[in-house]
């Protein structure tokens, strides 16, 4: 008998063991499953914001160097936008903003120091002002169309203002977004933010780094920052309605647009006559931009056209940098004006892209041996 117990203590050991094992392996395989999801859904959202970036990134460089050939109406009221709606969207509540802003003000200072350098060899004048420009961190000082106004940018560099409204609007969006309870709270800051951007409009100068649009900006970032947290693409992806509420969109962001013209946020120009509605529309118009055009990108994420864009979009800050300094120097070297390039401009843009990519690309894995 007490070796017959001893057996079947044995067996049910035995017996527990292969049991055990087989619910651990089970539990580990269904884990690893539910990682694969999460970081296949990480990989696909981060896919299509790199495509938005690459989108939005393509339309700038076209903007300064010769003309966006095809739809430049349709993106350019919102592609500034864009950038500050990625980045809100990509916040983290419990980060350090002020660290992400030192990081952008390095980057600046970077590109900026070796584009002033750059003047100096091409005796690209004046230089004192050129100084006081990368201090200044904005183009010029008045209002765009004052016959008297003084540009500061003038050696390449003008698209360098972003990365210091960029860094601004970080701080103000971290410090707003750590305040925020309720949906009735974000609406008051929004709105809030919208008047303390009316009042400096009226301004008769452009403020230093760009603080007198940072609060616009940030309705931007903040607007971002909640899209993610209710999970607000997910939803409309399982929404049966999604295509017409596309279609809704889009017809409201091209009445908006219509109505709404002569948007240039980098010299604090909203569109209209500057009046407080023209401020409001603008914000409508940089999220429904914004908010069609990530929707769009998830479209085309598969495509060969999506896979392009995204490799653009993962390279935004070096080709932002460099690229009307590579342009005005091909044009140079060949002896060209602009209105004599035709439609050469676009293969000379696309090169361009690419070798700003190449370039970052290589520094970068010059960096990571040393």
């Amino acid at each position: 008998m007490k070796n017959k117990n001893m057996l079947d203590r044995q067996t049910d050991r035995q017996t527990d063991r292969q049991t055990d094992r087989q619910t651990d392996r089970q539990t580990d395989r269904q884990t690893d499953r539910q990682t694969d999801r999460q970081t296949d859904r990480q990989t696909d959202r981060q896919t299509e914001f790199d495509i938005a970036r690459g989108i939005a990134m393509t339309a700038v460089v076209f903007s300064h160097n010769g003309g966006i050939p095809i739809g430049g109406s349709f993106i350019t009221p919102y592609y500034i936008a864009l950038f500050f709606v990625i980045s809100g969207y990509f916040y983290q509540e419990n980060c350090n903003y002020f660290y992400r802003a030192k990081t952008l003000i390095a980057k600046y200072a970077k590109y900026s120091l070796v584009l002033f350098g750059i003047s100096l060899i091409r005796h690209k004048s004046p230089w004192v002002i050129n100084l006081i420009g990368i201090f200044y961190g904005r183009y010029c000082l008045f209002e765009y169309n004052n016959t008297r106004n003084i540009v500061f940018m003038n050696m390449e560099n003008h698209p360098l203002w972003f990365l210091c409204a960029m860094a601004v609007t970080v701080i103000l969006s971290g410090i707003l977004i750590r305040k925020l309870k309720s949906l009735i709270s974000v609406i008051v800051v929004f709105m809030l933010l919208a008047v303390t951007a009316y009042i400096l409009s009226f301004l008769p100068v452009l403020l230093p780094w760009s603080l007198d649009t940072a609060p616009v900006l940030s309705v931007f970032m903040i607007c971002g920052f909640y899209l993610k947290r209710y999970d607000i693409f997910d939803s409309f992806d399982r929404s049966r309605i999604k295509i017409p509420l596309f279609v809704f969109g889009s017809i409201i962001y091209f009445i908006l647009k219509k109505v709404n013209r002569g948007i240039n946020i980098a010299v604090r120009l909203y569109g209209g006559n500057e009046r407080f509605c023209n401020i409001v529309m603008y914000i409508c118009i940089g999220i429904i931009g914004s908010f069609l055009c990530i929707v769009f990108c998830k479209i085309i994420k598969s495509s060969l056209i999506g896979k392009l864009f995204s490799i653009v979009g993962q390279h935004t800050i070096p080709v932002m940098g460099l690229h009307v300094l590579f342009y005005q120097l091909v044009l140079s070297s060949v002896n060209l004006s602009q209105g004599k390039v035709g439609y050469w401009y676009i293969l000379i843009n696309i090169i361009i892209i690419i070798v700003c990519i190449i370039i970052d690309i290589l520094i970068k894995k010059f960096i990571s041996k040393n």
